[in-house]
């Protein structure tokens, strides 16, 4: 089990540290830029998840999102509606099946 800790630019959540492994990570857009997505499954935390977006290649410029189960209109606000998809099937949540088939394949990095 690895420790990740984040520090966010866009402060989300302030240096958040927890223990916990990643579920899935997957290629995304937003904005017209390309994001990359990451979903980690925590311990001893009080949600669940954390999910992790930054840009492709930057990985200075992010944000995060702690998340449960049952968050998945939250996490298609924050990922989009295909990468939460896939990062929502990915962790078995679910609340992917009301966020529907994604539109193009995600390449998905799990």
């Amino acid at each position: 089990m690895k420790t990740f800790r984040f520090t966010p630019q866009l402060a989300r959540h302030r240096d958040v540290v927890f223990t916990g492994e990643l579920v899935a990570r997957c290629h995304t857009e937003r904005d017209g830029l390309p994001y990359v997505a990451s979903l980690y499954r925590t311990h001893q935390c009080c949600e669940p998840y954390v999910g992790h977006i930054a840009l492709n290649g930057m990985e200075q410029y992010y944000d995060i999102i702690k998340c449960r189960e049952d968050d998945s209109d939250v996490m298609a606000e924050f990922f989009g509606d295909e990468a939460a998809f896939t990062l929502c099937k990915a962790a078995n949540m679910p609340g992917y099946r009301y966020l529907g088939e994604p539109k193009s394949t995600q390449d998905c990095l799990s």
